[in-house]
């Protein structure tokens, strides 16, 4: 289960990952997905991703005075 969980990593749609959410949770996983969105989690995915841009802006930086 760990090697499947490996490749999720990424995954953007519910049905590429519907065998493995039905091994772990069961038959009738879906009813824990949310019908409405989120906007606390869509906050925090976009600072998430601002944080990894300037993190990968501070790297590159490194890099090209290195």
């Amino acid at each position: 289960m760990f090697n499947q969980a490996e490749h999720l990593e990424g995954t953007e749609s519910i049905e590429s990952v519907s065998g493995f959410m039905q091994d772990i949770f069961g038959d009738q996983w879906w009813y824990s997905i949310p019908e409405k969105p989120n906007s606390r989690y869509q906050y925090l995915c976009r600072v998430i991703l601002t944080v990894q841009a300037g993190l990968k802006t501070m790297i590159e930086g490194r890099e090209t005075v290195a």
